[in-house]
């Protein structure tokens, strides 16, 4: 089925006035495109090298003002992708790392042809699975391994809302943060195994209303921006990669691991709030880290669809001010080293909500500081353990007479 961009516009605005818009899986299209120079450089290739050219199963899924715009930057984002699979398939990790790939509108010129199937459509989205097949000149920018075959981007099928009256399934672009040792979040940087474990999964739907999206992790991901910038209050990268992957919302997990346990805590971004939700820690003892994690995201998939609904705004008539509680108390952390303060500076800092913390005095093996947190102790404590410490109870001392009592001192303890 060729469709041209005039009869495509066409379609979706009949579709729009005629009231029945909605995703619709053609799956048995299949749309031909042919790049400039197509015809000569079809006839020189053989079929085997024309398959070591050619990249399958790209799913893209792009929203704009109408679906058009976004069906033109579903192609133009599928090439780029084609472009860097071949690309990173033909070169080592560091090689790859600091590759620079072509501009967009050379990566074209280099495109014998592309397919496309199972297009869905509403009216400002578009979703498809694409193949790109490169012409020789590829060899002129990366160089394509002798004997390779196709490269399979994805087999995972398309898993997509289906628009149903005014309700829409909920599409979540899942963000697989994992804490290092150091306390250092990390996501696309290897080693990231809780990243892996997704990506292995791949998109999938847990229930009718609910598809989980798991990124590529590629360059269009990464040129993003900071994602560590979520963590500080800045939410622009994280709506940029909702707005890229279409998304209703993201859902950002946190894990990390101590030993056999594995935890992973949960934070929904939606409608440009930043709210934990939920926590896991399945039991792992025994079973090897792959296990483990697969475990972990199966239960977090799990508190993804129990995070819903969110609660529907309460009429301030009804409502009943209930004064978050706050706690202040006074700790001692000993340490080995300045590296290991600093370390525990910054577990302290990347804790949500970031307590407050004052040093009152300062050894080169402890330190005695004042902690703030708007929480209660249980919580706080909860939080403390997933940043790696232990927070003691203070040694309560018996004054006779009408002596005055100094403040309770809490021991907080750096395990890993």
């Amino acid at each position: 089925m060729s469709v041209s961009r005039i009869s495509f516009l066409i379609y979706v605005l009949s579709l729009t006035l005629s009231g029945v818009l909605v995703f619709s899986a053609v799956a048995s299209a299949q749309t031909y495109f042919s790049a400039p120079f197509s015809a000569q450089a079809s006839s020189a290739v053989s079929a085997e090298s024309d398959e070591s050219r050619t990249v399958i199963g790209i799913v893209i899924d792009k929203t704009d003002k109408n679906a058009v715009l976004a069906r033109d930057q579903a192609i133009v984002e599928a090439q780029r992708v084609a472009f860097q699979k071949l690309a990173e398939r033909s070169m080592t990790s560091e090689e790859f790392r600091y590759y620079e790939s072509p501009d967009d509108e050379m990566i074209a010129m280099l495109v014998q042809d592309f397919e496309i199937k199972n297009e869905q459509i509403s009216a400002n989205r578009y979703v498809a699975s694409f193949t790109v097949r490169f012409n020789p000149e590829i060899a002129n920018y990366i160089k394509i391994p002798a004997g390779a075959l196709a490269v399979v981007a994805s087999d995972t099928p398309l898993l997509l809302p289906v628009v149903i009256g005014a309700e829409e399934s909920r599409i979540v672009l899942i963000l697989p943060y994992f804490e290092d040792i150091s306390g250092k979040k990390l996501l696309w940087e290897d080693p990231n195994p809780w990243r892996e474990a997704w990506q292995a999964i791949g998109n999938s739907s847990s229930s009718k209303m609910l598809v989980i999206t798991v990124p590529l992790g590629d360059i269009a991901d990464i040129s993003s921006g900071n994602t560590d910038a979520v963590w500080s209050g800045d939410y622009s990268v994280v709506e940029k990669m909702r707005v890229n992957y279409g998304a209703t919302e993201v859902a950002l997990a946190l894990a990390n691991k101590s030993g056999v346990n594995i935890r992973s805590d949960l934070y929904i971004y939606k409608n440009g709030k930043f709210d934990r939700k939920n926590s896991v820690a399945p039991y792992t003892s025994g079973q090897n880290d792959w296990v483990s994690f697969r475990r972990t995201v199966e239960q977090m998939i799990h508190a993804i669809r129990a995070s819903e609904p969110f609660p529907a705004p309460v009429s301030p008539s009804n409502t009943v001010k209930i004064q978050p509680e706050k706690i202040t108390f006074e700790a001692v952390v000993n340490f080995v080293s300045f590296a290991q303060w600093l370390d525990v500076q910054n577990r302290l800092s990347s804790i949500l909500p970031t307590p407050v913390v004052e040093i009152s005095g300062i050894s080169k093996t402890s330190a005695r500081i004042a902690i703030g947190f708007d929480g209660n102790l249980g919580v706080l404590r909860r939080a403390l353990e997933v940043k790696g410490f232990v927070l003691n109870e203070p040694v309560i001392a018996v004054f006779a007479g009408d002596a005055p009592k100094p403040p309770l001192l809490y021991e907080l303890k750096l395990m890993n």
